[in-house]
């Protein structure tokens, strides 16, 4: 039940940050994201390891699909993905849970490293700070806004 409430959560998030009235890739993303998220919540908790992701994957994809299965990469076809890893074998193009746990790997020595997403965001700390702490607060202010409550049984 916990699994399920978080990915409603995740769809929410993503929509939410996308401006996205509806896709067809925010299911099966989400539950990539909260099973990634609930294994191995390195942001505090499966809730904010949940929307970190989510606010990177809309960032970096808006949902385009075209984005999500690799049709179109970023930074001169070195990045890919809905989380636009720099380097990421095309696994990631089809297989979203490999794609989570590898953003997450990026964002938890980013976090250990820099004290931020910049490392995550440009491969440096201090670099892309901007977009960097728009990933965080845009996640943080979700959560506030939004708190998610328990799953009713």
């Amino acid at each position: 039940m916990i699994y399920e409430h978080l990915v409603s959560y995740v769809i929410a998030a993503l929509l939410a940050f996308t401006g996205v009235e509806a896709s067809p890739d925010a299911l099966p993303l989400a539950r990539a994201i909260a099973a990634t998220a609930i294994e191995r919540p390195v942001v505090g908790s499966a809730q904010a390891t949940a929307l970190m992701l989510a606010s990177i994957a809309a960032g970096e994809s808006q949902l385009r699909p075209e984005v999500l299965d690799c049709r179109v990469t970023g930074d001169g076809g070195r990045s890919r993905g809905a989380f636009q890893i720099w380097g990421a074998p095309r696994q990631v193009c089809t297989d979203w849970q490999f794609a989570a746990h590898m953003a997450l790997t990026i964002v938890e020595d980013s976090l250990r490293v820099c004290h931020d997403l910049t490392a995550y965001c440009s491969g440096k700390c201090g670099v892309a700070k901007k977009i960097a702490n728009h990933y965080q607060s845009r996640a943080r202010r979700f959560a506030r806004d939004h708190p998610l409550l328990p799953p009713i049984d």
